[in-house]
């Protein structure tokens, strides 16, 4: 499982690092507003492990 979740945080991260650059440091609306919304998988499965670690 933890492979699992490893692999789909990665999946995400590259996502995530490949919207930042369109972004032109977050001065084009349009490209940020794909950007935010890749970010937010990698919030919730870091508070989603968080939760499960504490279990």
């Amino acid at each position: 499982m933890n492979w699992l979740v490893l692999g789909l945080v990665g999946v995400v991260e590259i996502a995530w690092s490949q919207s930042i650059k369109p972004t032109q440091n977050f001065t084009k609306p349009l490209p940020h507003g794909r950007c935010a919304p890749a970010a937010t998988p990698k919030a919730l499965l870091y508070w989603g492990q968080q939760t499960a670690a504490a279990v």
